[in-house]
């Protein structure tokens, strides 16, 4: 558990010993008894407490999985834990299809192309600078 902060430890020590087997804890809860800053109004809350749920699920000494939701966040049981790994690929998934439709309109720059009307002729997939326009 080296790698881990003190505050991690606590977070992971107040999920283990609240676990419930349907209830979350939220994260203002966890905010008040962990150390972690939190505001009602502000839409980025816990930045510090993902990054050590992360870290607790990244560690290889924590045997345990840390499951999130909207609601909070808890210790899965299995059920939960192949639901979580699910929400996850399908994130992950749809982020690398995003990144290769824009490595794709990358390769396409300056690449000629069949008009039709006013379109351009030269596919441009960035914009040009200031200094560029002006000396067309």
């Amino acid at each position: 558990m080296a790698d881990l902060t003190p505050r991690a430890l606590r977070l992971y020590t107040y999920l283990k010993e609240h676990y419930t087997e349907d209830d979350f804890i939220s994260k203002k809860e966890l905010a008040e008894h962990c150390g972690y800053s939190y505001d009602d109004k502000s839409q980025r809350n816990c930045v510090d407490m993902e990054a050590d749920v992360r870290a607790i699920n990244d560690c290889d000494i924590i045997q345990k999985i840390v499951v999130s939701d909207s609601k909070g966040y808890k210790i899965g049981n299995e059920e939960q834990v192949f639901d979580y790994l699910n929400k996850r690929f399908t994130r992950d998934l749809r982020s690398l299809k995003l990144n290769w439709k824009l490595t794709r309109k990358v390769r396409m720059d300056k690449q000629m192309r069949i008009v039709f009307g006013q379109e351009r002729d030269t596919i441009e997939t960035f914009i040009k600078n200031k200094l560029e326009n002006e000396e067309e």
